[in-house]
């Protein structure tokens, strides 16, 4: 498992209350390392805190029974995908066949995962399907600070904090206004939603076919907007850099960073192509699959022009 996909469930488990199940996934984290290392074992410390008063002692047991825990999280995940069946690839195509090749050998199954997050976590844009506030009068602004105390959202003001973006409804549709470093205001519409719970974000799709996440999420539980990944990157990221979102490059990019675990069946290329980068994503493939059992082809990465 990557550690930031580690960090992200961790996150969200706790946001929602699963303290132990998310203590699990940071202490995935920590063993795995990286950048985020430091920050899981933050959020670990809230939850021992929040869960016992013990003292140092008792931290460094609690630590060690996560530690053994992952290690089993791990095997587990290890065992779950090193048994896939054999694949006669004679004349086959080289694509993902898409959930609706699974209906008839896994009517169950398919039935189940129509009705699962996972269906929903990244749709092309129906106003239904938005779950931000677009009504707000007030902009957002950027260089505030988000904090995630135990299940609580904590901000402060910036010093150096400006007015960035404004989340509107027009004539029913919904965008973003944002605010480039010339001090102009340009407005995006959103043409996809990232996510249908707890969190959503949103992204655009650009003339040339790239599809560019806005920098900023909605939190429905705690209902306001934040720039996540401010709270969950290590000092300095680069994407948690609001202003990187008009650069429209690899930080923002979902083809880059999201597609190859949410969409299947997205034909990524070289940026600037003779044709898109992505054909439509929602349309053919709107989110990941049940590709653990049938790996055929996986998408080749995002490349940006040199």
């Amino acid at each position: 498992m990557d550690s930031e996909i580690a960090y992200l469930l961790g996150l969200s488990l706790l946001t929602s209350g699963q303290a132990q199940a998310a203590a699990v996934h940071f202490a995935t984290v920590q063993k795995l390392g990286g950048p985020l290392q430091s920050k899981a074992l933050e959020r670990l410390k809230q939850i021992r805190q929040i869960s016992s008063e013990g003292g140092r002692e008792d931290l460094q047991r609690f630590l060690q029974e996560l530690s053994a825990r992952a290690q089993i999280y791990q095997e587990q995940l290890k065992t779950s995908v090193s048994v896939a069946p054999t694949i006669n690839n004679t004349g086959a195509s080289m694509e993902y066949a898409g959930s609706e090749s699974c209906r008839s050998c896994h009517p169950e199954q398919h039935h189940s995962w129509q009705e699962t997050g996972m269906k929903r976590m990244f749709r092309a844009y129906e106003p239904a399907n938005v779950i931000g506030d677009f009504r707000a009068k007030e902009p957002f602004y950027a260089g505030d600070r988000f904090v995630w105390t135990g299940t609580r959202l904590e901000s402060t003001q910036g010093e150096s904090r400006f007015a960035y973006a404004r989340m509107i409804k027009d004539k029913g549709k919904h965008f973003f206004e944002i605010k480039s470093a010339n001090g102009s205001w340009t407005r995006y519409p959103v043409d996809y939603t990232i996510g249908s719970k707890w969190q959503q974000a949103y992204a655009t799709r650009l003339p040339n076919g790239q599809i560019h996440v806005f920098p900023l999420q909605y939190n429905l539980l705690h209902k306001r907007w934040l720039n996540f990944w401010q709270i969950i990157d290590p000092e300095g990221s680069a994407r948690a850099d609001v202003r990187t979102f008009e650069k429209f490059g690899l930080n923002t990019s979902y083809q880059a960073n999201c597609a190859v675990c949410h969409t299947s069946h997205c034909g990524i290329q070289k940026a600037g192509a003779s044709r898109p980068i992505i054909s439509n994503p929602a349309s053919q493939a709107s989110t990941a699959k049940c590709v653990m059992d049938h790996p055929v082809a996986m998408p080749a990465p995002f490349v940006p022009d040199d």
